[in-house]
């Protein structure tokens, strides 16, 4: 199995070999805490192609409903072809959306995304915030990144534009005090050179007009102890904590898990991994048992 998401305290896995396309696998929807689990049939697409090519997102809230949502989607890079499913545990049913342009538009969104109009950027991260599944795309039509969504349909949620001042590349999208969090590099420019010196956390505190606020700003030198790092080389953002003004990253020279608080400004070397290779996620545990999970508990 392999650990594709996180929501709200349950744990989504593709069920099945790495080697299988992920359209041909089922899913394990579990809660480590309760020690509860139920599996969920493939969504009956035989494609070979990853987690990164073809997202499955989690949509859960058992503090609302023990009832939770899979969303798949699936593109053919630029080709125009799109393939949307949606999985409930309700229904027990799987929901398949087409990409003949004529069916989209019922509604949902799609029609926009239809002969490449955007791509999931899902190394990015994805976030379930106010009830919608948050990741960044890359939109051909602004030929620049923003925040889309899905709701637990699979129909698509108005974007949200990024802050035009943070002037770096995207690293991270995350969840912290239940406000949608966005991390990216900036640059410091001197004369005609430009370097990439830091990272800031910005913070959307009004989604009826996208405005975002600059939480932090932290320079790589107090990161790293050098002034100009690359991303995804020498280190990797991982993860905002949910709860502080934190944020996760991995040294990839020394495999160094680090912390660092926003308010405090404390560095912290918390573990080094064996690896440095894989998929990390925040996970906080939910103790509420599930009507829908029940029946598969040991």
């Amino acid at each position: 199995m392999r650990l594709l998401g996180c929501c709200n305290g349950l744990l989504l896995f593709a069920n099945g070999r790495v080697s299988e396309a992920h359209g041909s696998l089922g899913y394990i929807v579990c809660n480590p805490a309760t020690e509860q689990w139920v599996a969920v049939p493939s969504a009956g697409r035989f494609y070979p192609v990853s987690q990164a090519q073809a997202p499955t997102y989690l949509i859960a809230d058992p503090a609302m409903s023990p009832h939770f949502h899979l969303v798949h989607i699936w593109q053919n890079d630029f080709l125009g072809e799109i393939d949307v499913c949606t999985y409930s545990s309700e229904s027990g049913a799987w929901c398949h959306r087409s990409s003949d342009r004529r069916q989209w538009q019922e509604g949902g969104g799609w029609e926009e995304w239809v002969n490449g109009g955007a791509m999931i950027k899902s190394m990015l991260g994805s976030v379930f915030v106010k009830g919608v599944q948050r990741f960044v795309i890359f939109d051909a039509r602004k030929k620049g990144d923003v925040i889309s969504g899905v709701d637990r349909e699979g129909k698509t949620c108005r974007n949200i534009s990024l802050p035009d001042e943070c002037g770096g590349s995207a690293l991270l999208i995350g969840q912290s005090q239940g406000l949608l969090h966005y991390v990216s590099e900036h640059v410091d420019h001197e004369g005609n050179r430009s370097q990439w010196s830091g990272l800031s956390v910005w913070v959307l505190e009004d989604y009826d007009t996208d405005e975002w606020v600059l939480k932090h700003r932290v320079s790589f030198l107090k990161l790293f102890g050098k002034t100009d790092c690359s991303a995804g080389f020498e280190y990797n953002v991982l993860a905002i904590h949910p709860d502080r003004n934190m944020i996760f990253l991995l040294q990839n020279i020394n495999r160094k898990l680090i912390s660092y608080d926003m308010d405090s400004k404390e560095l912290q070397a918390l573990h080094t991994l064996r690896s440095s290779d894989g998929f990390f996620t925040p996970y906080v545990p939910c103790f509420m048992e599930s009507s829908v999970l029940l029946a598969n508990k040991d």
